[in-house]
């Protein structure tokens, strides 16, 4: 079977006193490992995507591969991820001084309406592909989609817990190859 793959990275600054983080994690902890029917992960989605709604995206990256390399992509994304996130400094920084890092990927059924929704939606010129609304579209894409046809699907927050995340060197560094965004 061919499959297409969506992944979504973007950084926001870690602010002190804001609740994202932690709401992003509560989340995730609340869902994780739960099989989840095609309605709670629509719900998910969608809350997932107004909680990223309230951030100001400074750093991304994302990608739509039809077909090929697309199931090879996504277990490369998520490996180097779970791996980056094992191999995280206690230390690393200042909460304060660093980056929240969240991931969003999907995998889908080629020609199925889920590919094509992501098709359609992710349909941008390239002058608009790194800028900051153009990320809030991106995020904005989950929730539409028909999980009935999402073979995969994952969500990655770090820093985890009370450490610090990337700081802004690190995101555009080659271990993240994130882009400024406009």
């Amino acid at each position: 079977m061919s499959y297409s793959f969506f992944g979504v990275q973007v950084a926001f600054k870690r602010e002190e006193r804001d609740p994202l983080r932690g709401q992003l994690h509560h989340l995730l902890a609340r869902d994780a490992g739960a099989r989840q029917s095609v309605t709670a992960k629509q719900r998910f989605w969608k809350r997932l995507s107004e909680l990223l709604a309230t951030a100001t995206f400074e750093y991304g990256d994302w990608d739509l591969v039809r077909g090929g390399r697309a199931q090879e992509l996504f277990n490369e994304w998520a490996r180097e991820i779970e791996e980056s996130a094992a191999t995280e400094p206690e230390n690393a920084g200042t909460p304060s001084s660093s980056y929240v890092l969240a991931t969003a990927m999907v995998l889908v059924d080629r020609g199925s309406n889920a590919d094509e929704t992501l098709g359609n939606e992710c349909d941008i010129p390239e002058s608009a592909w790194l800028t900051r609304q153009t990320f809030a579209q991106l995020v904005s894409i989950f929730p539409l989609l028909n999980f009935a046809n999402v073979q995969a699907d994952a969500f990655f927050v770090v820093p985890g817990h009370e450490r610090a995340g990337p700081s802004a060197r690190d995101l555009v560094s080659e271990d993240y190859g994130l882009q400024p965004l406009t």
